[in-house]
């Protein structure tokens, strides 16, 4: 019995082991959503950690062609779990995954709308924000509750 449970534990530790240092799918560039002046840059979509744009947060950079100044940027993010909140504040280092409770969507001059899933690959529950929007906190049951990212116009 005792070497089974060995064995077994031995194989749960490798396959964590690997899953630990297995490189995201998709690379996507993130940053803080705000400079170094304390102003919010243009043309991103900002997760904070907490209601009221307060805490850390993360940006992510839709690369639609639309304004690609600040970096490379994705399409759309399926998994928020290899992201974390990048900005000084509490959250900072934290997942992204299930610990957004706010965002806004910086995109001024174009039709972007964001779009913020309940679950990993877009399924479940969607909150999608439309260009300047900066709710106080997520609705659509997704504060604290948010898995896969993704823009439309």
């Amino acid at each position: 019995m005792r070497l089974r449970f060995v064995s077994a534990a031995a194989a749960v530790a490798t396959v964590g082991a690997v899953l630990l240092t297995a490189a995201p799918a998709q690379a996507v560039p993130t940053w803080p959503c705000f400079n170094a002046a304390g102003t919010s840059y243009d043309s991103l979509t900002c997760l904070w950690y907490n209601s009221g744009q307060q805490g850390s947060s993360t940006a992510f950079l839709f690369n639609g062609g639309v304004d690609a100044s600040e970096g490379t940027g994705t399409s759309n993010v399926p998994n928020l779990l290899p992201y974390t909140f990048e900005g000084s504040g509490a959250g900072q280092n934290q997942s992204v995954k299930n610990h957004a409770a706010t965002a806004s969507n910086t995109y001024s001059t174009a039709a972007v709308k964001t779009n913020i899933w309940y679950n990993s690959n877009y399924a479940g529950n969607v909150y999608q924000l439309l260009p300047g929007d900066h709710p106080y906190r997520l609705g659509n049951n997704l504060y604290n509750q948010d898995a896969s990212l993704s823009w439309s116009y």
